[in-house]
Protein backbone atom coordinates (compact mmCIF):
# COMPACT_ATOMS: atom_id res chain seq x y z
CA UNK A 1 0.00 0.00 0.00
CA UNK A 2 1.45 3.34 -1.03
CA UNK A 3 0.48 6.07 1.37
CA UNK A 4 0.11 9.49 -0.18
CA UNK A 5 3.04 11.74 0.64
CA UNK A 6 0.69 14.47 1.77
CA UNK A 7 -0.85 12.31 4.49
CA UNK A 8 2.50 11.14 5.78
CA UNK A 9 3.65 14.75 5.86
CA UNK A 10 0.71 15.91 7.96
CA UNK A 11 0.84 12.88 10.26
CA UNK A 12 3.08 14.62 12.84
CA UNK A 13 0.52 17.40 13.07
CA UNK A 14 -2.32 14.93 13.65
CA UNK A 15 -0.59 12.76 16.23
CA UNK A 16 1.99 15.19 17.61
CA UNK A 17 5.74 15.00 17.10
CA UNK A 18 6.59 13.58 20.54
CA UNK A 19 3.80 11.00 20.45
CA UNK A 20 4.76 9.93 16.95
CA UNK A 21 8.40 9.52 17.96
CA UNK A 22 7.38 7.26 20.85
CA UNK A 23 5.16 5.18 18.57
CA UNK A 24 7.83 4.72 15.93
CA UNK A 25 10.44 3.76 18.55
CA UNK A 26 8.10 1.08 19.86
CA UNK A 27 7.31 -0.20 16.38
CA UNK A 28 11.01 -0.55 15.59
CA UNK A 29 11.61 -2.27 18.93
CA UNK A 30 8.98 -4.89 18.00
CA UNK A 31 11.14 -6.00 15.04
CA UNK A 32 8.06 -6.38 12.90
CA UNK A 33 8.05 -8.27 9.63
CA UNK A 34 6.14 -7.86 6.38
CA UNK A 35 3.08 -9.61 7.78
CA UNK A 36 2.62 -7.28 10.76
CA UNK A 37 0.50 -4.74 8.83
CA UNK A 38 -2.18 -7.41 8.40
CA UNK A 39 -2.58 -7.13 12.18
CA UNK A 40 -2.61 -3.35 12.08
CA UNK A 41 -5.04 -3.16 9.16
CA UNK A 42 -7.93 -4.12 11.40
CA UNK A 43 -7.81 -0.47 12.40
CA UNK A 44 -7.62 2.81 10.54
CA UNK A 45 -5.22 4.04 7.88
CA UNK A 46 -3.62 6.23 10.55
CA UNK A 47 -1.78 3.18 11.89
CA UNK A 48 -0.63 2.18 8.44
CA UNK A 49 0.57 5.74 7.96
CA UNK A 50 2.59 5.51 11.17
CA UNK A 51 4.33 2.46 9.71
CA UNK A 52 5.11 4.39 6.55
CA UNK A 53 6.41 7.28 8.60
CA UNK A 54 8.65 4.84 10.48
CA UNK A 55 10.17 3.73 7.18
CA UNK A 56 8.66 0.25 6.87
CA UNK A 57 7.59 -1.25 3.57
CA UNK A 58 4.86 -3.82 3.69
CA UNK A 59 2.16 -5.66 1.83
CA UNK A 60 -1.25 -4.24 2.70
CA UNK A 61 -3.92 -6.40 4.27
CA UNK A 62 -7.07 -6.02 2.22
CA UNK A 63 -9.97 -4.65 4.26
CA UNK A 64 -13.25 -6.07 3.02
CA UNK A 65 -15.48 -3.16 3.94
CA UNK A 66 -15.52 0.18 5.68
CA UNK A 67 -17.06 -1.69 8.62
CA UNK A 68 -13.76 -3.50 9.20
CA UNK A 69 -12.42 -6.94 8.36
CA UNK A 70 -14.90 -9.74 7.84
CA UNK A 71 -14.29 -12.43 10.47
CA UNK A 72 -14.19 -15.23 7.90
CA UNK A 73 -11.33 -13.58 6.00
CA UNK A 74 -8.89 -16.34 5.04
CA UNK A 75 -5.82 -14.45 6.28
CA UNK A 76 -7.22 -13.92 9.77
CA UNK A 77 -6.73 -17.52 10.83
CA UNK A 78 -2.95 -17.23 10.67
CA UNK A 79 -3.08 -14.12 12.86
CA UNK A 80 -5.65 -15.22 15.40
CA UNK A 81 -5.12 -18.93 15.98
CA UNK A 82 -2.96 -18.46 19.10
CA UNK A 83 -5.37 -16.10 20.85
CA UNK A 84 -7.68 -17.65 23.45
CA UNK A 85 -9.81 -16.20 26.20
CA UNK A 86 -8.02 -16.11 29.57
CA UNK A 87 -9.38 -18.22 32.39
CA UNK A 88 -12.07 -16.47 34.45
CA UNK A 89 -11.08 -14.95 37.75
CA UNK A 90 -11.99 -16.80 40.99
CA UNK A 91 -15.76 -16.89 41.22
CA UNK A 92 -16.14 -17.33 37.47
CA UNK A 93 -18.00 -14.08 36.78
CA UNK A 94 -15.16 -11.98 35.33
CA UNK A 95 -12.34 -12.47 32.85
CA UNK A 96 -9.49 -10.00 32.31
CA UNK A 97 -9.34 -8.51 28.82
CA UNK A 98 -6.11 -8.44 26.82
CA UNK A 99 -5.67 -4.67 26.46
CA UNK A 100 -3.84 -2.99 29.32
CA UNK A 101 -6.15 -0.78 31.34
CA UNK A 102 -9.28 -2.38 29.90
CA UNK A 103 -10.30 -4.11 33.10
CA UNK A 104 -12.54 -7.15 32.81
CA UNK A 105 -15.42 -8.62 30.83
CA UNK A 106 -18.42 -10.05 32.64
CA UNK A 107 -19.19 -13.66 31.78
CA UNK A 108 -22.91 -12.95 31.98
CA UNK A 109 -24.70 -10.69 29.50
CA UNK A 110 -26.19 -7.48 30.90
CA UNK A 111 -30.01 -7.49 31.08
CA UNK A 112 -30.08 -4.32 28.96
CA UNK A 113 -27.83 -5.95 26.35
CA UNK A 114 -30.13 -8.96 26.44
CA UNK A 115 -33.06 -6.66 25.72
CA UNK A 116 -31.25 -5.53 22.57
CA UNK A 117 -30.65 -9.18 21.64
CA UNK A 118 -34.39 -9.79 22.05
CA UNK A 119 -35.12 -7.05 19.50
CA UNK A 120 -32.29 -7.92 17.10
CA UNK A 121 -34.51 -9.92 14.73
CA UNK A 122 -36.28 -6.65 13.80
CA UNK A 123 -33.18 -4.77 12.67
CA UNK A 124 -32.65 -4.15 8.96
CA UNK A 125 -29.28 -2.41 9.18
CA UNK A 126 -26.04 -3.40 10.96
CA UNK A 127 -25.59 -3.48 14.72
CA UNK A 128 -22.49 -1.85 16.23
CA UNK A 129 -21.01 -2.95 19.53
CA UNK A 130 -18.39 -0.70 21.10
CA UNK A 131 -16.02 -2.53 23.44
CA UNK A 132 -17.21 -6.11 22.87
CA UNK A 133 -14.12 -7.70 24.45
CA UNK A 134 -14.59 -11.45 23.90
CA UNK A 135 -18.19 -11.32 22.74
CA UNK A 136 -20.49 -12.04 25.69
CA UNK A 137 -23.13 -9.94 23.88
CA UNK A 138 -21.74 -10.03 20.33
CA UNK A 139 -22.33 -13.73 19.73
CA UNK A 140 -25.95 -13.64 21.01
CA UNK A 141 -26.56 -10.62 18.74
CA UNK A 142 -25.27 -12.60 15.76
CA UNK A 143 -27.42 -15.58 16.70
CA UNK A 144 -30.57 -13.48 17.09
CA UNK A 145 -30.21 -11.24 14.01
CA UNK A 146 -29.80 -11.53 10.25
CA UNK A 147 -27.75 -8.33 9.78
CA UNK A 148 -24.01 -7.64 10.07
CA UNK A 149 -22.63 -7.05 13.57
CA UNK A 150 -19.67 -4.67 13.74
CA UNK A 151 -17.45 -5.33 16.76
CA UNK A 152 -15.34 -2.26 17.49
CA UNK A 153 -12.66 -2.63 20.15
CA UNK A 154 -9.46 -0.77 20.99
CA UNK A 155 -7.65 -4.13 21.13
CA UNK A 156 -7.06 -6.33 18.08
CA UNK A 157 -6.15 -9.15 20.49
CA UNK A 158 -9.64 -9.01 22.04
CA UNK A 159 -11.15 -9.15 18.55
CA UNK A 160 -9.02 -12.16 17.63
CA UNK A 161 -10.42 -14.01 20.65
CA UNK A 162 -13.94 -12.93 19.69
CA UNK A 163 -13.41 -14.21 16.16
CA UNK A 164 -12.19 -17.57 17.47
CA UNK A 165 -15.14 -17.88 19.87
CA UNK A 166 -17.71 -17.07 17.20
CA UNK A 167 -19.28 -20.13 15.52
CA UNK A 168 -18.21 -20.37 11.88
CA UNK A 169 -21.76 -20.01 10.56
CA UNK A 170 -21.91 -16.43 11.87
CA UNK A 171 -18.45 -15.18 10.88
CA UNK A 172 -19.57 -13.90 7.49
CA UNK A 173 -21.77 -11.35 9.33
CA UNK A 174 -19.17 -10.39 11.95
CA UNK A 175 -16.90 -7.46 11.15
CA UNK A 176 -13.84 -6.70 13.27
CA UNK A 177 -12.89 -3.05 13.63
CA UNK A 178 -10.13 -1.72 15.89
CA UNK A 179 -10.05 1.88 16.97
CA UNK A 180 -10.37 4.15 19.98
CA UNK A 181 -13.98 5.22 20.39
CA UNK A 182 -15.08 7.80 19.47
CA UNK A 183 -12.02 9.53 18.01
CA UNK A 184 -10.95 6.84 15.53
CA UNK A 185 -14.30 5.21 14.77
CA UNK A 186 -16.78 6.38 12.13
CA UNK A 187 -19.67 5.04 10.04
CA UNK A 188 -22.00 6.53 7.46
CA UNK A 189 -24.91 8.67 8.61
CA UNK A 190 -28.12 6.74 9.35
CA UNK A 191 -26.46 3.43 8.39
CA UNK A 192 -26.87 1.60 11.72
CA UNK A 193 -29.95 0.12 13.44
CA UNK A 194 -28.58 -0.26 16.97
CA UNK A 195 -25.50 0.50 19.04
CA UNK A 196 -24.48 -1.32 22.22
CA UNK A 197 -21.90 0.26 24.56
CA UNK A 198 -21.42 -1.78 27.75
CA UNK A 199 -18.82 -0.98 30.41
CA UNK A 200 -17.00 1.60 28.24
CA UNK A 201 -18.18 5.09 29.23
CA UNK A 202 -16.61 4.86 32.68
CA UNK A 203 -13.21 4.78 30.93
CA UNK A 204 -13.91 8.05 29.07
CA UNK A 205 -13.82 11.70 30.04
CA UNK A 206 -17.02 13.71 29.80
CA UNK A 207 -16.14 15.63 26.65
CA UNK A 208 -15.26 12.36 24.94
CA UNK A 209 -18.62 10.87 25.91
CA UNK A 210 -20.33 13.93 24.42
CA UNK A 211 -18.41 13.38 21.19
CA UNK A 212 -19.35 9.69 21.22
CA UNK A 213 -23.06 10.43 21.72
CA UNK A 214 -22.99 12.93 18.86
CA UNK A 215 -21.42 10.34 16.58
CA UNK A 216 -23.81 7.60 17.69
CA UNK A 217 -26.78 9.84 16.91
CA UNK A 218 -25.37 10.53 13.44
CA UNK A 219 -24.77 6.83 12.70
CA UNK A 220 -28.21 5.60 13.76
CA UNK A 221 -31.18 5.47 11.45
CA UNK A 222 -34.42 7.09 12.57
CA UNK A 223 -35.84 4.90 15.34
CA UNK A 224 -32.45 3.29 15.97
CA UNK A 225 -31.52 2.25 19.50
CA UNK A 226 -28.57 3.12 21.72
CA UNK A 227 -28.01 0.90 24.77
CA UNK A 228 -25.45 1.96 27.39
CA UNK A 229 -24.40 0.44 30.69
CA UNK A 230 -21.69 2.05 32.79
CA UNK A 231 -20.44 2.51 36.35
CA UNK A 232 -22.62 4.44 38.79
CA UNK A 233 -21.30 6.35 41.81
CA UNK A 234 -23.07 3.88 44.10
CA UNK A 235 -20.15 1.49 44.56
CA UNK A 236 -18.25 0.67 47.72
CA UNK A 237 -14.94 1.39 45.99
CA UNK A 238 -16.13 4.90 45.06
CA UNK A 239 -17.01 5.92 48.62
CA UNK A 240 -13.69 7.80 49.18
CA UNK A 241 -14.63 10.00 46.21
CA UNK A 242 -18.23 10.62 47.27
CA UNK A 243 -17.62 13.90 49.10
CA UNK A 244 -15.86 15.38 46.07
CA UNK A 245 -18.58 14.00 43.81
CA UNK A 246 -21.35 15.67 45.82
CA UNK A 247 -19.41 18.93 45.82
CA UNK A 248 -19.02 18.72 42.04
CA UNK A 249 -22.78 18.28 41.73
CA UNK A 250 -23.43 21.33 43.90
CA UNK A 251 -21.19 23.33 41.59
CA UNK A 252 -23.25 22.11 38.62
CA UNK A 253 -20.25 20.54 36.92
CA UNK A 254 -21.56 18.83 33.80
CA UNK A 255 -19.72 15.57 34.42
CA UNK A 256 -19.20 15.43 38.21
CA UNK A 257 -18.04 11.82 38.46
CA UNK A 258 -14.43 11.89 37.24
CA UNK A 259 -12.71 9.90 40.01
CA UNK A 260 -8.91 9.72 40.04
CA UNK A 261 -8.80 8.07 43.48
CA UNK A 262 -10.60 4.91 42.39
CA UNK A 263 -10.25 2.32 45.13
CA UNK A 264 -10.37 -0.74 42.89
CA UNK A 265 -7.00 0.03 41.26
CA UNK A 266 -5.16 -1.58 44.17
CA UNK A 267 -7.12 -4.81 43.58
CA UNK A 268 -7.05 -4.81 39.77
CA UNK A 269 -3.79 -3.72 38.10
CA UNK A 270 -5.39 -3.96 34.63
CA UNK A 271 -7.62 -0.94 35.19
CA UNK A 272 -7.87 2.56 33.75
CA UNK A 273 -6.05 5.40 35.60
CA UNK A 274 -9.43 6.92 36.47
CA UNK A 275 -13.06 5.89 36.79
CA UNK A 276 -15.85 8.10 35.47
CA UNK A 277 -19.03 7.32 37.39
CA UNK A 278 -22.40 8.76 36.43
CA UNK A 279 -25.95 8.70 37.70
CA UNK A 280 -28.92 8.09 35.45
CA UNK A 281 -29.76 11.80 35.46
CA UNK A 282 -26.31 12.88 34.29
CA UNK A 283 -26.12 10.44 31.40
CA UNK A 284 -29.79 10.86 30.41
CA UNK A 285 -29.33 14.61 30.15
CA UNK A 286 -26.29 14.23 27.91
CA UNK A 287 -28.16 11.76 25.69
CA UNK A 288 -31.15 14.05 25.37
CA UNK A 289 -28.89 16.99 24.49
CA UNK A 290 -27.38 14.81 21.75
CA UNK A 291 -30.86 14.32 20.30
CA UNK A 292 -31.94 11.03 21.87
CA UNK A 293 -35.27 10.15 23.45
CA UNK A 294 -34.88 8.14 26.66
CA UNK A 295 -36.79 4.85 26.50
CA UNK A 296 -35.84 3.12 29.74
CA UNK A 297 -33.45 3.64 32.65
CA UNK A 298 -32.45 1.45 35.57
CA UNK A 299 -29.73 0.91 38.12
CA UNK A 300 -28.30 -2.61 37.97
CA UNK A 301 -27.08 -4.72 40.86
CA UNK A 302 -23.45 -5.69 40.22
CA UNK A 303 -22.79 -7.17 43.63
CA UNK A 304 -22.89 -10.80 42.46
CA UNK A 305 -20.66 -10.18 39.46
CA UNK A 306 -18.18 -8.00 41.38
CA UNK A 307 -18.62 -8.40 45.16
CA UNK A 308 -15.92 -5.78 45.82
CA UNK A 309 -18.27 -3.14 44.33
CA UNK A 310 -21.35 -4.09 46.33
CA UNK A 311 -23.07 -1.18 48.02
CA UNK A 312 -26.85 -0.99 47.67
CA UNK A 313 -27.76 -2.73 44.41
CA UNK A 314 -27.30 0.37 42.22
CA UNK A 315 -23.72 -0.24 41.13
CA UNK A 316 -24.30 0.21 37.38
CA UNK A 317 -26.24 2.76 35.35
CA UNK A 318 -28.19 1.44 32.34
CA UNK A 319 -30.10 3.37 29.68
CA UNK A 320 -31.89 2.56 26.45
CA UNK A 321 -32.36 5.57 24.16
CA UNK A 322 -33.89 6.02 20.74
CA UNK A 323 -33.24 8.33 17.81
CA UNK A 324 -36.48 9.83 16.62
CA UNK A 325 -39.50 7.69 15.89
CA UNK A 326 -40.30 4.29 17.40
CA UNK A 327 -38.35 1.44 15.79
CA UNK A 328 -40.56 -0.68 13.51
Amino acid sequence: MNMSASFVEVLPKIVGEKTLEKITRKIKAWKINSQFPMYIALGLSLFQSVLSYAGFEYKAFKVDHSWGVQANHVELDALSHEFTMPAPKPGGTLVEVLNHGGGTMTMEISPFAQELVNQAKNFKKPIVEIGPAFGVATIPLLEASTVPVIATDISAENLFVLKNRTPEEYRDRLYLNTGRFPEWVDFDSESISAILICRVFHFLKGEVIDQGLEKAHKWLEEGGLLVVTTASPFQSTVLPFMSEYQNNKKQHIRWPGHDETYGLRSLMPNINPFLHVMEIGTLSKAMEEAGFEIVRTEYLDQGVIMPTLKLDGREATAIIARKGKTYR
